[in-house]
Formats: structure tokens, sequence, C-alpha cells
């Protein structure tokens, strides 16, 4: 099966129906650096996906218990030939946010900023995050 990452994101709606993304760092050794994408990051040894996802949420945003209804609403398969690190099996889970731009301690990444799921076709984002929000806005919206 070869040297799969495993990794985990999470789309965050909030009251207002909109999403938080992630302004990811310019370093050229990231995956999509300068792209908007989910907060998430790779999964440790030992950890299941949603507890991976729950940590990922307070290292990146430091933010702990604010995220609820957290569930799993699909996979992706991610290939090398996109990525420069390696082949990816990324989880994706939704979760609801009431936490304002201003209590977010962000710890990675540029920016986060809450976006209208129309004004997504206008961003620099991960492609394959656009279309799953966009195939699946009905599950994540509602």
């Amino acid at each position: 099966m070869g040297d799969i990452r495993k990794s985990v994101g999470i789309f965050l709606i909030s009251p207002q129906k909109k999403i938080l993304l992630h302004l990811r760092d310019n370093n050229p050794h990231i995956d999509y650096p300068d792209y908007w994408g989910l907060i998430g990051g790779k999964t440790e040894e030992g950890e299941n996906s949603r507890k991976s996802i729950k940590r990922e949420i307070k290292e990146e945003l430091g933010l702990e218990f604010k995220v609820k209804n957290i569930k799993c609403v699909g996979k992706i398969n991610l290939k090398k030939d996109n990525l420069i690190l390696k082949d990816t099996i990324l989880i994706l889970f939704k979760g609801n946010i009431e936490s304002q731009l201003d209590k977010i301690n962000l710890k990675e990444g540029k920016r986060v900023s809450f976006f209208k799921i129309g004004k997504l076709t206008d961003l620099k984002m991960v492609p394959t995050f656009r279309k799953f929000i966009l195939e699946n806005k009905h599950e994540l919206f509602n």
C-alpha cells in the first residue's frame, strides 16, 4: 500500500452559515502554500481521527470545547502528484463554531476568515476542498 499519510480536516460552520477557512503559510515545503484550506493536519501515531481533529483545532486555533456537533462527513484520497509530501487519506469533519475571529488565537498559518459559500469560487483555495464543499453544501450547511 506504500507510504500513505493519514490526515484530518474540518469544515467549521458559523451560525450565519459561513465557513471558516485558514490561509496557509507561504512555505514551499508544505502542500498548497498560500492557499485557503481547512483547519487540520496529520494524524499522529495511535490517534483516531476524532481525537486528531480535536487536537488540530486546539493547536491551530487555540480553541478547546468551542466547536460543537463534530461529525465525520467524508473521506478524500489525495495523490502525491497533486501534493508535495505524499499520498494522503484525508478524513473530513464538520462542526459548528460560534467564536468570533477576535477570539481565535491563530497558531499556524497567516490568518483565518469566514466566507459565504458564494465567495468560494473567487478564492485561491485548495481545489479538492472547494469541490467537496460545493458537492456537499446541503449536508455541511444544514
